[in-house]
């Protein structure tokens, strides 16, 4: 406003109105105030803390407005902060103003806390849009660290006690801490019951705590041990560091340690007998003789002491003390013999060594359960009786009628004795027990010993051979072989066979008696093939002993096709098989046979046989001869050596036609002499089709090693077509052995064709099938020490010689020579031809037709009436065309 007075007035007086009063009215709108911006921090050590607060434009009047407190997380009145609700006062052309807020610089880590101050009621101002102002106090305490103490602690003898660890904050905070625990084993373990072990858990520190406790429960024992460690260990902090995360629990020992094993029961107080295991128990004692614990598991083993006893300890020897125990019951110990004053030692390696009591092992009393027969024949001859039962010990001895009779320990369940033929005078029943001599022992229950008027059985099949799916009659036949006052036996004879096949009936009561034998039959029908063992055996009657026989049956299997099998037999046994034969010596002749099924066959089938002829020069098998067919079975083409010369493996080839079901073809091969040098462990023979292979065992060398020596000579220049004469000789240079089963192999040349019959001395020639060639054989049953011989033969050379032919002889025996180099000789002929005009040949005559068989040939006649004769061995037309030089 603005004030106007009139005064002195001249020329005039002043009037009603001398003064006036103008108000200037404003025209402008107040200014708008605010907060400069809505949010700003400050660390809490910054303090005041002013928070600014404008006018949008000066303002010609004084402005007020008021703020206070309306929110955020700190804390006033001190705690955090200092901030009272207030007014801001802006005089005219004032334009900013701060509200300043106390902050308390503490020493808590905590989190960043804020405080909202909120201005109000303006007066000649309004307010803007910052009427809110957030202010963050920042944080500057570091986060405090954790640390946990050790804490040893007496385990005791029992029961718990407890080890408490102490976690600790450096600081208390502002914030929530949290630290995870867990316990691990050091040299305690919670395993073994040192502690109880804790597993993973979370320890939680509230605002301003500074302490917690874990506590782990240690278990208490009485084994004498060092002491032992385990630890608390922390992880995962939150609001904290970890400065010492481990604490160490120390379990400290307070027991006496062990020193002495004692051994305190034997078989717990009952005497052990012999071969029956018993138990020893050890225990660990400190040296006032008080149990005590071992700290870990401690090996004990058992011997006997030297000195005290003559047996031998056996069975189980070794245990260990558990740890934390104080004692160990071996058990299956065994002793084996019966005696006083045994004494058992054990040691462990550390603790003094302990010696049980003197203690006695006794015998046992025997038991019996059967005999390796139950009858004898009466006036027989001594024989052995096996007793079997159990309980048996070396001392063990066989009481026949109760007496005494030589006895040999087999085994605990096994015993034998000697029965002479003294006990075998009278009829009767006789006990047989077995005694156990002191300490202990006695004597067992009876079995029954019958001595009856002797018998043997035997069996017999008709027919002996079958075919699978027929049948037999089979026979046993029972002679009493008592001798005087024999008679024929009465009673039963079973029949058997583990390969198979049944009988009708399977026994058959004794009839049919002649003279001091009784016989009966039952059917035995073949369900299966192979060669089998039927058996029949007696049972013993009340007047004569038991006897049993057995009868191989070959039975020939059949099949729904053509097949071909090899068999032989072993030395002594008319069994056929297909797989090992066993206990041939040199020289032997050995049956063979090819067994045949499948029915008639619709035209001739092949058959090869090949056997080891030799192997690396070593002899092997000399031959397969003497040839025959069984029923139902003819040759094609009779059997012919394929192959020899100088093939280690030779082979006979022949054909077959079946009419029956089943047959066979028989044949027989021998061992050469030396084919205990033969390079294998057996000799071979095989075949196709699909023979099999049969296994030869190789001989063993006799005793003895004689020194053989082979010379020979020959022709030494013929001409084609000419005679060549040979002389082989042989000697023993040894003075004192004998060879024996010698043989001398000769070998032709393959030009050289052997003058049949020119041989001296029962040679046998092997013809190989080829126009010239063959092999010699001389068998000598023995060559005396010193002694000497010589053989001759011819041969003729083919018209196509040429060279020099060389002809080789070895000879052998069944010893092992003393030399082989020089049993084997070599003679040379050097053909030669002193005509050297071309021959003329002349063809009288060509002559027949026929089959392919040998009765009806072709004969051809030339030079002056030579006939040269051959059959023909397939259908067919053929040009006959003579040659030569």
């Amino acid at each position: 406003t603005i004030a106007v007075t009139l005064s002195s007035p001249s020329n005039a007086t002043p009037g009603a109105g001398t003064s006036h009063t103008y108000t200037i009215l404003d025209n402008d709108n107040p200014p708008s105030l605010g907060f400069n911006s809505t949010s700003s921090s400050g660390l809490e050590s910054v303090s005041p803390a002013n928070l600014p607060v404008s006018l949008s434009v000066a303002s010609g009047k004084t402005v007020s407005v008021n703020y206070a407190v309306t929110g955020g997380t700190a804390t006033g009145s001190g705690v955090d902060y200092t901030l009272a609700n207030g007014t801001l006062t802006f005089a005219p052309g004032i334009t900013t103003q701060n509200v300043a807020v106390a902050v308390v610089d503490d020493t808590l880590d905590e989190a960043n806390e804020t405080i909202a101050v909120t201005l109000s009621s303006p007066v000649n101002s309004t307010l803007g849009t910052n009427t809110t102002h957030t202010y963050t106090i920042t944080d500057n305490d570091p986060v405090p660290t954790l640390s946990i103490n050790d804490v040893p602690v007496t385990e005791g003898d029992s029961g718990i006690t407890s080890a408490t660890f102490t976690v600790g904050l450096s600081t208390a905070s502002g914030r929530t801490v949290t630290v995870s625990y867990a316990t691990a084993n050091g040299t305690a373990t919670s395993a073994s019951g040192d502690y109880a072990a804790l597993s993973t858990t979370t320890l939680t520190f509230n605002t301003g705590e500074t302490s917690k406790t874990v506590t782990v429960q240690v278990n208490g024992d009485t084994t004498g041990e060092g002491d032992e460690t385990f630890f608390v260990n922390l992880s995962g902090a939150t609001n904290a560091t970890i400065a010492d995360g481990q604490g160490q629990g120390t379990i400290l020992n307070d027991d006496v340690f062990p020193t002495k094993l004692v051994i305190t029961s034997i078989n717990g107080g009952t005497t052990p007998t012999v071969g029956t295991g018993f138990s020893v128990t050890v225990e660990a004692q400190d040296p006032g003789g008080t149990p005590r614990n071992v700290a870990a598991s401690t090996a004990i083993t058992l011997s006997l002491k030297p000195g005290t006893g003559t047996g031998t300890l056996g069975g189980t020897l070794t245990g260990s003390i558990p740890a934390n125990s104080s004692s160990v019951t071996i058990s299956g110990v065994t002793y084996s013999k019966a005696e006083t004053g045994v004494v058992i030692t054990a040691t462990d390696g550390s603790l003094t060594a302990a010696n049980s009591t003197p203690f006695a092992v006794n015998n046992p009393v025997p038991i019996t359960t059967s005999l390796s027969q139950t009858s004898a024949a009466r006036g027989g001859e001594a024989f052995t009786l096996a007793v079997n039962g159990s309980n048996f010990v070396a001392a063990s001895v066989v009481r026949f009628n109760g007496s005494d009779r030589v006895t040999t320990f087999v085994s605990s369940t096994q015993i034998s004795t000697a029965i002479p033929s003294s006990d075998l005078t009278t009829f009767g029943d006789f006990p047989i027990t077995v005694f156990n001599p002191a300490p202990g022992g006695g004597e067992s229950n009876a079995q029954t010993l019958s001595v009856r008027r002797g018998t043997s059985t035997s069996v017999s099949c008709s027919p002996a051979q079958v075919t699978q799916g027929g049948s037999t009659s089979c026979t046993a036949t029972v002679t009493d072989t008592s001798g005087a006052g024999a008679s024929a036996p009465a009673g039963t004879a079973t029949f058997s066979n583990l390969a198979g096949g049944n009988f009708t009936p399977a026994s058959c009561t004794l009839g049919a008696p002649s003279a001091n034998s009784s016989s009966c039959s039952v059917t035995y029908n073949a369900t299966v093939g192979g060669s089998q063992t039927i058996k029949a055996t007696y049972t013993a009657s009340a007047t004569h002993a038991d006897s049993s026989g057995t009868f191989i049956l070959d039975v020939l299997a059949t099949t729904s096709n053509f097949q071909a099998t090899l068999e032989g037999q072993s030395f002594g046994s008319s069994a056929w098989t297909a797989g090992q034969l066993d206990n041939w010596a040199e020289g032997q002749s050995i049956p063979m046979r090819v067994r045949l099924s499948g029915g008639a066959t619709s035209g001739p089938q092949t058959i090869d046989v090949n056997f080891d002829y030799k192997k690396n020069a070593t002899a092997g098998l000399q031959d397969l001869f003497t040839f025959a067919t069984s029923s139902g079975v003819t040759f094609g083409t009779a059997p012919f050596l394929k192959i020899n010369g100088t093939n280690d493996v030779w082979t006979y080839e022949f054909t077959v036609n079946m009419t029956g079901s089943t047959g066979t073809v028989n044949f027989f091969t021998k061992i050469r002499a030396g084919a205990h040098n033969f390079g294998g462990n057996s000799l071979a023979l095989g075949g196709s089709p699909s023979l099999g292979n049969v296994q030869i065992s190789k001989p063993l060398a006799a005793p003895g090693s004689p020194n053989l020596k082979m010379m020979k000579s020959a022709t030494a220049t013929v001409s084609p077509n000419g005679t060549v004469n040979y002389t082989v000789t042989y000697q023993n240079l040894s003075g004192t052995f004998a060879a024996t089963g010698v043989q001398i192999t000769d070998t032709l040349p393959a030009d050289v064709v052997y003058n049949a019959g020119s041989c001296v001395g029962g040679c046998t020639f092997v013809d190989n099938q080829t126009a010239g060639g063959g092999t010699l054989v001389w068998n000598i049953a023995n060559v005396a020490p010193g002694a000497s011989g010589a053989f001759t033969f011819g041969g003729t050379l083919l018209g196509s010689a040429s060279g020099t032919e060389t002809n080789t002889v070895t000879i052998l025996s069944g010893e092992d020579d003393a030399d082989l180099n020089d049993n084997t000789a070599t003679a040379s002929t050097t053909v030669g031809n002193s005509d050297t005009t071309p021959p003329t040949v002349t063809i009288d005559s060509l002559t027949g037709s026929g089959g392919t068989d040998s009765s009806s040939p072709f004969a051809v006649l030339t030079n002056g009436g030579t006939t040269i004769s051959w059959h023909a061995t397939e259908n067919g037309s053929f040009t006959v065309r003579l040659g030569g030089t």
